[in-house]
């Protein structure tokens, strides 16, 4: 069957528009991917930094709870996967606690997490007034 001669080529026509549009949306999804990657890989650093300042303040509850008066806190404190510093000061029966966590480590920190513990001797514990982070 022939075509009428205004009608030739519409067929291409139709055909690299839809093709158009497939390599759009595409690259747009590639794109979204992505970003996504990189939100996702940023999010998965900045909670192992919150863990490792998190397990520095435990570190410093424990040096507390067994009565070692001369803990101030510690500098770069390596494990796997970065490094913890604390740092502690007491005020009569509360001490504040300044942890932070890097990954992979403090010179270059691809994240960091900063958490502030403030505690109050109760009994033969500590008991945590207040908690922020940042």
């Amino acid at each position: 069957m022939k075509l009428p001669r205004g009608e030739r080529g519409s067929v291409w026509i139709a055909l690299t528009v839809l093709i158009t549009f497939c390599w759009t949306m595409m690259a747009a999804t590639l794109v979204m991917l992505a970003r996504q990657h990189r939100s996702m890989t940023r999010l998965r650093l900045t909670t192992a930094a919150l863990h490792l300042a998190e397990g520095g303040v435990e570190k410093a509850l424990w040096e507390l709870s067994r009565g070692n008066a001369s803990y101030a806190g510690e500098a770069d404190t390596g494990l796997d996967i970065g490094t913890f510093s604390v740092e502690v000061a007491r005020e009569g029966d509360q001490a504040a606690i300044t942890a932070t966590g890097h990954i992979p480590g403090r010179r270059r920190p691809a994240a960091s997490q900063t958490v502030r513990v403030v505690v109050r001797k109760a009994g033969g514990g500590y008991r945590v007034v207040s908690w922020t982070r940042s």
